[in-house]
Order: structure tokens, then C-alpha cells, then sequence
């Protein structure tokens, strides 16, 4: 194996050390020590490899001779194995010494045993037994951890002690923990969980289930499985398949393992998922997969092979419908054009929040929702068996307390982050008009004393004369004065709040106020404004490296978000200290993309962008890897292909590169890869020569070359690569421009279609989703319209796992691939900041109904009050 198969490998046993053994490996463990304590007694004689005590990696680096030549004893054997997963030397030991390259160090011999040796291997005895009866009575490995409920077809328990390894088993019949189950063909079979969870099988799928400290585990050996799990309260339930690990509390969604990969899909409830060493939350509707080259479906398609395949898709229907009545009948945040609010704002402030005041928005959607709750039975199931009928009250109620406290607000809620001395938060203040003080002090008194029957604590303190205060108040402080509401986490902030606004407002005169000021002036519904020039700074003067990149030099982030129409709109703007330089500066001012000329009107991803020269770029690059002394590198690699990465690499190359998932998406995706090229002889011969070397490394390694072919049709010259690992990669020059792609005949395709203007930049579709504004080209561009790959994909739909779909199914998979609309992002590279901004189709507020349901507190003086502690104390 190489240097990174180890590593993994021993994050792997890091992670299987962290799990609790089940009752069989402690059973074992207990047995193994019985028979060395039998074997201590019945004989003196020297084990095995001279070795007569083992106590630590030396003497079990010792035994390695004699467990390769098999002459090791089945104990030693497997302590000896069981000892190398654990340990990372002994385990590199072993390697080494079966491939011959590092000889075992030699054996210890030790005294014989004596009767000081018993007492640790005596206590080790009791250790054993010990851990073995702590776990039996902390019911974490009882025998049985499920129950087969019901069996359509042949269902096959893997017993290795029955005839032909297997057992049919049918409804009733418990399963222990660890043991496998497999459906047979055109077969599927529910299994039900101790606690309560549904697993049902798709055909030919294998699965087991053990039980762990942190909760069950269903191992996924492969095929597909749809889990409706059970409330967990405390624990997790987990779905493993060796390359991803999916984590709930109580949901329904579908896993499906092959050997390209997984795929996990959400029906309704909220999905962890990690997989590659990083971890996506799913909600209804929503997917991922381990591979990248592993193509998501529609969610329908996942759940179509159910025996509950009517439910599944009734529930996915209703939440879709759901989202769009919220998106008719909710009216979306107005546009503010300036704020009240500012003036009161500290000017230390490290990031300012405004958000619109949502309590009316969510107030109507919540209307909605119950009203959907009524007229559909699937909906009305699916929120009774989730949410009990003590939580509903308690989400009115919640409900009734947000609308009284956010209806005395006005339309505009502002977070602000007071900064430390080191420029990072330290503190929080909020502030809101106020339109009847009196009535929402009220309101305030009374939200304390129903908190403070709750328990005891300084948690919620209403202020109403500020020269009270001494300073030694603790918890939310809350002072309404002249129209404004301020809450805070200390006195001091309180102070600094009234400071501000009696000195006519510190915070619009500092360049972070001037930029949201501006921002108001455009009109904004959501904002963002970070301070980011103190820190970074702190940090570039520290570090050579990052200020060579151009990054130190960043001042300030600021994030819009505003609802034009149908459709969200989402900027930010990330603005520089100087000119940008180095890395900072590859991105280039807008420009014409003849790049996209290349992409067709069907594609379903592209993604483009303008740099400056390239040579440029490579001196930068330069520049920072001799800073980072990785120079010396660099020039060794330059030798070894005899090439300049400058002058033989970048420039021949003109500052236009495209990428697009463009054409058939089965069997294999078709891509393009489009770059500008001032110089193709140049750039052909620098390919050319980079073949010869890749060759060279090949035969070296004994592996099969690659083959670079040339072929004339059309009055043009196409390329092809191809390796012994069966990739290929074809490209053509065309009108200054490399395009590269799958095949020659995707090539052909791309050129005809460019001839005839049928291009991505020509549809009405991706024109609408652009800007609008002044600007007549980007800097950068991503464009994404999946929608038309998912159809096709839905297609076979009518024979996975010998499911039929009726007429009323297939036209509710239909109605969920509509609702994949095409979205739209941009960045605009200026001298001295970067703008990006995207557009795509918006819900209320630009949210769909499952952003809102995970989003929780959309007023955000409301979530506070709830999350204060349970007193009250009225400041007088």
C-alpha cells in the first residue's frame, strides 16, 4: 500500500477504537486471556519465538518471523494481529518484514514465570470480565437488536454454521447484533428496530445491524434501503456503507450502495452525511452522493422500488406544493432604502446585521401551513406522527408570542457586533424601532415573568432608566427609549449604545458605516457588513506568505440579499486596502467570453472566467513558492519535463478558460474544457513533449504508455490521448480557442452548434437569469440548469426493482423535476475589490419552505427571549 493507503488506514482504526465493542469480541477477549492464564499454569516451557513475556511493541515485533512462516500459536497469533490493527509501528513492522525489507528485531528472553507474573494476568482476567458484565447490564449488546416484520418473497440470514452458509427467515424472527440479512431476487423485506425504526430492503440488498454506545448502526453491504426511523431522543441512528456515514435523530430517506458508490436521499427530516472527509445536511427533496462521478437522481426514483412508494411520493408531492403556495400567498420582504438604526450603532462594530422584521411573513406561512395540514391527509400523517400533539401546542404558543412581541416592531431588525481591541466580536447588540413603547414594555415584563417561572437565573432584565445601572447586571439587558429598542448582552454595551446616539451616531462615519450606508442607498432587504482589515492585518504582518498572495490586503465583506420579481438576487462585495495583487489579483476586470461560444444551449453546468496573463500569473506563483522554499521543487520538476512553466506552459495562453458539463450525462458525462491560446503550434509542441515524459515515467514503472493520435476532417486537426487505464481526452484549435471534450464526435458537435449559433448565450432561459445592471460582461460566470438531466434520468423509472409506475405517480415525479429551475452566479474583478452575485428563483423572503423549516428564528429578538434563562428583574 502507499504512504496515503496507510494514513487512511489508520484514521480508520483510530475511528473502530473509538467505537465500543460488541459481546462476541468481549466474549473472545475473556476466552483469549483464560487460555494464556491455562497455559501459565499447566506449563513453564518457552513460548513460541523464544518470547516468554510480552510486554510491549519489541517483543510483539519479535513474534513477526515465526506468524509469517505459520508457526505462531493461535493465541500469539491473535494477539499479535490484534495488536498490529492498533498500533502504527508494529503494523509497518509487519509490512516491512513480509515484503522482505526490515528484519524483526531479535527476541527477548525473559526469567521463568513466577508467582509475581499471576497478579497482572489475573487482574487482566478480572478487567475482562469486568468490562464484558458493565456492558451486558448497560443493555448496550443484548442478543437481539431487531425483528424481521415482514418478508415479500426470500429473505437469507448469513449463518456460516448452517447448511450452505444461509437460513431463510420469515416474519417474526429476531435478529442478533451483527448479523446479516440478505433479500433475494425480485424479493424486498421490512425489518423493524428495537426502537421502533422501519428498514425496509430493496431486492438482492445485504445489510446488518449492531448496536453501539452512541446508538445502532445499520452496515450496508450493498443494494438500497429506505429508513423511517423512529424518534432516537438522546442517541443517533447511523447508516454505514464503507464510504459514507449518515446520521439522524428521526426521519425517512433512502440509501442505495454499489460499487461506484452511494447515494443518499431525504424524504422528509433533516440528514447528516459524511462522506470524503466532509459533511452536507440534507432536507426534504434534497441529495448527495460519495463520488463525484456518481450522478444524482430524482429523489422519487430512490423510493420508487417501495412497497410505500404512494406515501413517498405524496409526501414529496405536498412539501413541494407546500413551498409553492407560500411562494403565492406570503409577500416577500420589502426594500429598505435607509435605516433609522444606524445612528445608534457603536462605531467599534465589527459586523452589522440587518435583517427585515419576518413576524408577519411567518405568521402567514404558519396559516398556510395549517391550512395544507387539512386538506391533505399525506401532509396531516406525516406532521402527526412527527411532531406530538404537546409540541404543536407549544409551537402555537410560540407562535402567539412572537407575533405580540415582533408586531411592536418596526420593519427592520439590526445586529451589531461590537469589536475587541484585537478587531474580533466581542459582545452583541440589537436594536429595532419601536412604534408603542409602553405597549411592548408590557409585553416584555410579561414574556420575563412567564420565563422566570421556568427556574432560577439572571437572565432576562428589562432597563427602563439606564443610569440605574451599576454594571453588575448579567444576562440580556433590554432598554426601550424614545422609539428604540436596545438589547445587549452587558451595561456596558447599553452605554456605548446611548453614547452613540447623543453623539450623533460614531458608527456612519467609520468606512465599514459609509459602505452600508451606500448599500441603503441601492436598497437592501437582507445585509451583511464585516470589518475584516484589522484582522487580516494582524495576520499578514505575521506571515510573508499571505501577504505575498494578496489576501492580507482585504478590508470588508459585504452580503445583500434583496427579491426581484419571482426571482433572489445575492451579492457581495469584497473590497481591498490597495490595488489587488498577486493571487488576489488573477481574477480580471469583465471582459467578452468568446469561450462561451463553445457551450451549447442544453448544458447543464458551465462555468467561466477572464484572468490576466498567465505569465503573470506564473510569477506570482513563483514569487510565493520562493517565499514558501518550494522553489527548488518547482525547478527540478521544470527539468525533469524539460519545459518553463512560463514561457512554454502559460505563454502560449490568452486569458479565457470555460468548463462545462455539455451533452449525453449516460453512460459516461460529457464534459468541455475551453481555453483562449495566442500561440497553438507553441502549445501543441509543449503537449507533445509532456507525453514523451509522461511515456518515459510509464515504462519506468513498467505500466502501459500513452498514445497521442492526430486525425483531419473538416479542414481541422483533432487530437486524441489515450492512456492504459482506458481515459482518453480529445481536443481540436478553433478560431483561437482549444476545445477539449470526451470525443472527437462531441468536438464535431460543439463546432456545428457554434456554426449555427445555438449556444448557451443565445437562450432566452440563461438571458433572463442575467443581472440588471450597466455591465455588459463578467469577470466570472457559473450557470446551472439540471432540471432537463433529471428527466431523462426518470425515464427507466417504469422497471427499477420491478416497480410500476402509475400514471398519478409518474405525474408527481414529473411536477418534482419541473421545480428544478436554472440559477445564475457572476463576480465582477475591479482594481481594488471583487463582486459577486448570483440569481435564481425565489420562495418568500427568496427561502423555499425547507430553508425556513431548518432556519428557526426569523425573528431574531424573539429567538434570543426564548433562549434567555428563566428570571426576571425590572430595572427601576
Amino acid at each position: 500500500m502507499s504512504r496515503n493507503d496507510h494514513e487512511l488506514l489508520d484514521r480508520a482504526v483510530d475511528r473502530l477504537r473509538a467505537e465500543a465493542p460488541d459481546s462476541e469480541t468481549v466474549r473472545a477477549a475473556a476466552d483469549r486471556v483464560w487460555q494464556r492464564l491455562s497455559a501459565e499454569a499447566g506449563s513453564a516451557a518457552p513460548r513460541a519465538a523464544d518470547v516468554d513475556t510480552i510486554t510491549g511493541c519489541a517483543d510483539f515485533q519479535a513474534l513477526i518471523p515465526a506468524y509469517l512462516a505459520a508457526e505462531l500459536p493461535e493465541p500469539r497469533r491473535l494477539l499479535l494481529e490484534d495488536h498490529s490493527r492498533e498500533c502504527v509501528p508494529c503494523r509497518r513492522a509487519l509490512l516491512a518484514a513480509r515484503s522482505g525489507g526490515v528484519e524483526a528485531p531479535a527476541p527477548r528472553r525473559a526469567a521463568a514465570p513466577s508467582a509475581r507474573r499471576w497478579l497482572p494476568l489475573a487482574a487482566a482476567a478480572l478487567l475482562a470480565v469486568g468490562v464484558a458484565g458493565w456492558f451486558a447490564t448497560d443493555g448496550l449488546f443484548a442478543g437481539q437488536v431487531a425483528v424481521v416484520a415482514d418478508v415479500d418473497g426470500l429473505l437469507l440470514g448469513l449463518d456460516g454454521e448452517a447448511a450452505g452458509g444461509v437460513t431463510p427467515l420469515v416474519d417474526g424472527q429476531a435478529l442478533r447484533s451483527g448479523e446479516a440479512v440478505r433479500t433475494g431476487k425480485g424479493s424486498t423485506a421490512v425489518v423493524r428496530l428495537d426502537d421502533g425504526s422501519l428498514v425496509e430492503l430493496a431486492e438482492r440488498t445485504q445489510i446488518s445491524v449492531r448496536e453501539r454506545r452512541r446508538g445502532t448502526t445499520i452496515e450496508v453491504e450493498r443494494g438500497a434501503i429506505i429508513v423511517e426511523a423512529a424518534d432516537q431522543r438522546d442517541e443517533h441512528l447511523f447508516v454505514a456503507t464503507g464510504d459514507s456515514l449518515v446520521s439522524v435523530t428521526g426521519t425517512i430517506f433512502a440509501v442505495q450502495h454499489g460499487l461506484r458508490g452511494s447515494r443518499v436521499s431525504v424524504v422528509e427530516g433533516e440528514v447528516h452525511v459524511t462522506s470524503g472527509g466532509r459533511e452536507v445536511v440534507l432536507h426534504p427533496g434534497q441529495q448527495t452522493t460519495s463520488r463525484p462521478g456518481l450522478a444524482r437522481v430524482p429523489v422519487a426514483s430512490e423510493v420508487a422500488w417501495s412497497r410505500n412508494v404512494d406515501h413517498y411520493l405524496a409526501m414529496l408531492g405536498e412539501l413541494s406544493e407546500l413551498e409553492r403556495e407560500i411562494a403565492r400567498r406570503v409577500a416577500p420582504a420589502p426594500t429598505r432604502y435607509d435605516s433609522q438604526l444606524i445612528g445608534a450603532v457603536p462605531a467599534q462594530t465589527f459586523a452589522y446585521v440587518a435583517l427585515p422584521n419576518l413576524t408577519t411573513s411567518l405568521v402567514e406561512s404558519w396559516q398556510v401551513f395549517q391550512e395544507r395540514l387539512t386538506a391533505s391527509p399525506a401532509l396531516a400523517e406525516w406532521w402527526s406522527q412527527r411532531v406530538a400533539s404537546g409540541d404543536a401546542a407549544e409551537m402555537e404558543r410560540a407562535l402567539a408570542r412572537l407575533r405580540d412581541l415582533g408586531s411592536e416592531l418596526g420593519d427592520e431588525v439590526v445586529v451589531a457586533l461590537p469589536g475587541s481591541a484585537s478587531g474580533e466580536p466581542d459582545g452583541i447588540v440589537v436594536l429595532a424601532e419601536v412604534a408603542r413603547p409602553d405597549t411592548f414594555i408590557a409585553l416584555l415584563e410579561r414574556e420575563a415573568a412567564e420565563l422566570a417561572g421556568d427556574g432560577g437565573g439572571q437572565g432576562l432584565v428589562v432597563v427602563r432608566d439606564l443610569s440605574a445601572l451599576d454594571g453588575s447586571e448579567t444576562g440580556l439587558l433590554v432598554w426601550v427609549d424614545d422609539g428604540m429598542m436596545v438589547a445587549a448582552d452587558g451595561a456596558a454595551r447599553l452605554v456605548a449604545v446611548a453614547a452613540a446616539r447623543a453623539a450623533g451616531g460614531g458608527f456612519a462615519a467609520t468606512p465599514l458605516g459609509q459602505a452600508v450606508e451606500r448599500a441603503y442607498a441601492d436598497g437592501t432587504q437582507w445585509l451583511l457588513a464585516v470589518d475584516l482589515g484589522s484582522v487580516m492585518a494582524a495576520e499578514a504582518a505575521g506571515d510573508e506568505e499571505l501577504a505575498r498572495t494578496g489576501f492580507g490586503d482585504v478590508e470588508r465583506l459585504l452580503v445583500e440579499r434583496w427579491d426581484e420579481g419571482e426571482r433572489a438576487v445575492m451579492s457581495a462585495e469584497l473590497t481591498f486596502g490597495q490595488t489587488r495583487h498577486g493571487i488576489a489579483s488573477w481574477l480580471a476586470a469583465p471582459a467578452p467570453m468568446g469561450a462561451l461560444d463553445f457551450v451549447s444551449a442544453d448544458a447543464h453546468l458551465a462555468a467561466a472566467f477572464v484572468v490576466k496573463e498567465p505569465a503573470s500569473m506564473v510569477d506570482d506563483l513563483l514569487a510565493l513558492t520562493g517565499a514558501s522554499g518550494d522553489a527548488d521543487d518547482l525547478g527540478e520538476l521544470e527539468r525533469e519535463l524539460g519545459l518553463s512553466l512560463r514561457q512554454d506552459v502559460a505563454a502560449p495562453l490568452g486569458g479565457e478558460v470555460a468548463f462545462a458539463m455539455d451533452g449525453p450525462f449516460l453512460p459516461e458525462p460529457s464534459w468541455k474544457l475551453i481555453v483562449e491560446v495566442y500561440d497553438p503550434s507553441r502549445l501543441q509542441h509543449t503537449l507533445e513533449v509532456a507525453v514523451a515524459r509522461l511515456n518515459d515515467h510509464l515504462r519506468e514503472e513498467g505500466e502501459a504508455e500513452a498514445t497521442l493520435e492526430e486525425q483531419s476532417g473538416g479542414g481541422r486537426t483533432y487530437y486524441h490521448l489515450s492512456t492504459g487505464r482506458g481515459i482518453g481526452v480529445s481536443w481540436v484549435y478553433a478560431d483561437g480557442y482549444l476545445v477539449a471534450g470526451t470525443s472527437r464526435a462531441l468536438l464535431e458537435r460543439t463546432l456545428d452548434q457554434r456554426e449555427a449559433g445555438t449556444t448557451l448565450t443565445g437562450t432566452a432561459r440563461f438571458r433572463s437569469l442575467l443581472p440588471r445592471d450597466a455591465r455588459t460582461d463578467f469577470s466570472a460566470l457559473f450557470y446551472q440548469n439540471v432540471g432537463p438531466l433529471l428527466s431523462p434520468l426518470a425515464g427507466g423509472l417504469s422497471s427499477l426493482g420491478g416497480a410500476q409506475l402509475s400514471a398519478e405517480q409518474r405525474a408527481a415525479l414529473d411536477e418534482l423535476i419541473r421545480d428544478a429551475e436554472p440559477t445564475v452566479a457572476y463576480a465582477y474583478g475591479e482594481s481594488d475589490r471583487i463582486l459577486f452575485a448570483g440569481t435564481g428563483p425565489g420562495g418568500p423572503f427568496g427561502l423555499g419552505f425547507q430553508a425556513l423549516s431548518g432556519f428557526g428564528g426569523l425573528a431574531l429578538f424573539g429567538q434570543v427571549l426564548d433562549e434567555a434563562a428563566a428570571s426576571q428583574a425590572v430595572v427601576e
